[in-house]
């Protein structure tokens, strides 16, 4: 139970840290949005509503993993950017409950910049939803999170 409490903290600190650089996150925000956008585009020239489904959960699968991987991977750059590379790493908590802490944050990180991306995409396009199979794209979406934070580790 310490250990997950340990764990919480690192996700606080990163929330912390994300409305430190707030700016850049509207930025990077900005940047998703317009690449799934860019990338429905493509699909609403053929005419063909499901196509343009099929490549908007796409895209917004592929940005949530990167997300995963980018902020998993970035951690330890993240720590001696801030300055608290040494104190982190001499704290008396084991190395897994740093990187425990680190993916729990980059997943609710993802998962917020994902729903926001996904109210955005909608507001500009009517996609057929219902017939989205959100299910199977919830299993892609968890089976593919774990390897890309081994990779990130």
């Amino acid at each position: 139970m310490l250990e997950i409490r340990a764990s919480l903290a690192f996700v606080q600190r990163y929330v912390h840290a994300v409305r430190r650089y707030m700016g850049w996150e509207l930025v990077f925000l900005a940047y998703n949005c317009v690449n799934a956008l860019t990338i429905a585009l493509i699909g609403v020239e053929t005419h063909d509503p499901r196509r343009v489904l099929f490549l908007v959960i796409g895209a917004v699968l592929w940005g949530f993993l990167a997300i995963i991987f980018h902020e998993v991977a970035e951690c330890i750059a993240w720590e001696r950017w801030e300055g608290t590379l040494e104190y982190t790493f001499m704290a008396p908590i084991h190395r897994m409950t740093h990187v425990v802490g680190m993916c729990m944050s980059a997943v609710v990180y993802g998962i917020v910049r994902t729903v926001i991306v996904m109210v955005v995409v909608v507001s500009f396009l009517h996609l057929p939803w219902h017939q989205a199979d959100i299910g199977s794209a919830m299993v892609v979406l968890c089976v593919s999170s774990l390897p890309l934070m081994g990779l990130g580790v």
